[in-house]
């Protein structure tokens, strides 16, 4: 099987006219440009192509890439959707089942929302260990500073209290630290219901289905968008079976 260059998105938007000008964000403009790059130097397949290739029932094309966009943004159906549709490209989309069926941001996202609109990071990382002293005891949390000390390292894209602020709030803290102190954040930064920035954020199932009967693929992306590799066996197979009883769902209804 030929080497598969994996393009991944996830925001692709008109930053301006939304309510989070300071969300990272791919613009549409930027976007249409790397399709013209990418159709230009490769083969676009679809994810059931590659498969088939990969279980050794055909070949790919020469420079072939799959493009995938994770998350269920209603970016994907708004924006990219019928960008796809005038190229004739293929994709894969991939929503958690949470924000499909549950309507609720997931912590991540309101993570990305909270710096999106925080007006310093340094000040948002400190309003955490602040935040963090009401768990210290009961969780058997380090101190703020070794906490803030292990954490806060600048990355390629994002200086030290931005790196921060992701890390101990995806997957550095306690699961009920993370979501508690997430949603107390969302709250106080971006002040919408967060119902509202659900039907903003998100694409229903209507959507997804559209996606589906223009010949494009859905696929799972669990159920909670959880770090499988930080479960127990028995929830990694719970996140799996849900995604997967949602995806037959979602084609039976059709």
């Amino acid at each position: 099987m030929s080497a598969v260059t994996v393009v991944m998105y996830h925001y692709v938007r008109d930053l301006t006219r939304t309510r989070y000008p300071g969300l990272k964000a791919l613009s549409v403009e930027a976007f249409e440009g790397q399709l013209d790059y990418i159709t230009r130097h490769y083969t676009v397949c679809r994810p059931r192509d590659v498969i088939a290739a990969a279980r050794g029932e055909g070949p790919l094309p020469p420079r072939p890439c799959l493009l995938t966009f994770d998350d269920g943004f209603l970016d994907h159906f708004t924006v990219v959707f019928p960008r796809l549709v005038d190229r004739g490209l293929g994709a894969g989309f991939y929503p958690p089942v949470a924000v499909v069926e549950g309507r609720r941001v997931l912590d991540t996202h309101k993570v990305q929302l909270v710096l999106a609109v925080a007006p310093e990071a340094e000040k948002l990382a400190r309003r955490i260990l602040d935040m963090l002293d009401g768990f210290r005891d009961e969780h058997r949390l380090p101190s703020g500073e070794e906490i803030y000390r292990t954490h806060a390292r600048a990355s390629r894209f994002d200086g030290p209290d931005v790196v921060f602020v992701k890390r101990v709030l995806q997957h550095a803290l306690p699961p009920a630290v993370r979501s508690s102190i997430a949603a107390r954040l969302f709250e106080e930064y971006v002040g919408v219901e967060e119902s509202t920035v659900a039907q903003e954020l998100y694409m229903d199932e209507a959507q997804l289905r559209c996606l589906i009967a223009a010949g494009l693929e859905v696929g799972g992306h669990g159920a909670e968008h959880l770090w499988l590799d930080s479960l127990p066996r028995v929830e990694q197979a719970r996140e799996i079976e849900r995604s997967v009883h949602f995806l037959e769902r979602l084609r039976q209804a059709r």
